[in-house]
């Protein structure tokens, strides 16, 4: 595991951390974010940004916790306020955005991901 002093880490390194048991992964999308997509790993905790402030003692203390967000902004600025706040905690770098360019697994509802050539074309296989 990286030292405390770093925050950053790499979709690999917190992939590794993940599986191994030894980081939650705390995934900070909006249900509207994540295009049907969550990540493939043994433990996801979904606390949206908007509620990260009313929410966050409800997290443990006792593991690693790694944030996640679309591009990796505000994952570490949550991820800082949670160690000012004693708890275990990092970020992703460059968010889901280079989780999914790097190849790492996400289990994908092909049924409702969206689809098109332009936002204004945008549409799911099913409708919600």
């Amino acid at each position: 595991m990286k030292p405390l002093r770093s925050l950053g880490f790499t979709p690999a390194e917190a992939y590794a951390l993940c599986t191994k048991g030894e980081a939650i992964l705390v995934d900070l999308r909006a249900p509207y974010e994540t295009n049907f997509r969550t990540f493939d790993v043994p433990a996801v905790i979904s606390l949206e940004r908007n509620a990260f402030q009313e929410r966050f003692s409800g997290l443990p203390k006792n593991k690693l916790l790694i944030l996640v967000d679309p591009v990796g902004i505000t994952s570490k600025q949550q991820a800082q306020f949670l160690r000012d706040h004693g708890f275990q905690a990092g970020f992703v770098i460059g968010g889901v955005l280079e989780w999914v360019k790097d190849g790492l697994p996400m289990i994908v509802d092909p049924d409702y991901e969206l689809r098109g050539q332009c936002a204004c074309r945008l549409s799911a296989k099913k409708k919600s």
